[in-house]
């Protein structure tokens, strides 16, 4: 019996990649990207999983890229979608096409395959979807608002569009490869978001990983246009300490 496809929006993120590499037992694995060639994607293609490049800045420019995410779709008729990628983008208008606009078409691509009972969607949001990070450019506080707001609208239309959507929003993690330099460098702010995060550590990557893997399965069957936090309670906090101040 062959696997059931999954499609992981998610270019270089480092969350991206830890996703596919964890569901490959799973699943057929496509994982999209503006820039196939890096080589943070060389353990992928060791490991079987399948890289599409797709641009989601070109997805409304021309018909010619729809019509390749429309092949690839209905070529491996996948049963879950991931969108993992976090826009580098500064402009509002950049964030907005690639974070929502692309989602939004390719969502309602998804819906429009007759394939399964079963499609589900997850997006990894941010607690700036919430609250105000000052480190953090308007178009990604908006954008990822919008999403959160778009998962609510696709479950709470589940019985036209048949997609159950939920959202991820993780927080500080450890990812060893890029962030243990960060890390070492900026010691004195990663101790004392250390003594602010109520468990009183970062999340390991894993954790996110085993969090959108619940999510993506039929165990979370009847949880649909929820966001669920994985910031070791740091949400639960008066906010006020950690907004912008003027």
């Amino acid at each position: 019996m062959s696997k059931s496809s999954i499609f992981i929006f998610g270019g270089s993120s480092p969350i991206a990649i830890s996703l596919s590499l964890y569901f490959q037992d799973k699943y057929q694995v496509i994982h999209f990207s503006r820039n196939i060639n890096q080589d943070c994607f060389r353990e992928l293609i060791k490991r079987g999983i399948i890289l599409e490049e797709t641009d989601f800045l070109n997805i409304q420019l021309g018909s010619l890229v729809f019509e390749n995410l429309d092949s690839v779709f209905r070529k491996y008729l996948p049963e879950r979608l991931v969108f993992a990628q976090r826009s580098r983008e500064t402009t509002l208008a950049k964030c907005l096409q690639i974070d929502v606009n692309a989602v939004s078409i390719i969502c309602e691509l998804f819906a429009s395959l007759n394939i399964t009972s079963k499609k589900t969607v997850l997006s990894l949001t941010s607690p700036a979807a919430k609250f105000v990070q000052s480190t953090q450019d308007v178009g990604y506080h908006v954008s990822k608002a919008a999403q959160l707001q778009m998962a609510r609208f696709y479950a709470a239309n589940f019985k036209k569009y048949g997609l159950r959507f939920n959202c991820l929003a993780p927080g500080a993690f450890v990812e060893k490869e890029r962030s243990n330099q960060f890390y070492a460098m900026n010691s004195r702010l990663v101790d004392s978001i250390i003594k602010i995060i109520p468990i009183g550590r970062f999340a390991q990557i894993q954790e996110i990983v085993f969090a959108a893997d619940f999510l993506l399965s039929e165990e979370s069957g009847y949880i649909n246009g929820q966001e669920l936090y994985l910031d070791g309670g740091i949400s639960l906090l008066d906010q006020s300490m950690f907004t912008s101040k003027n």
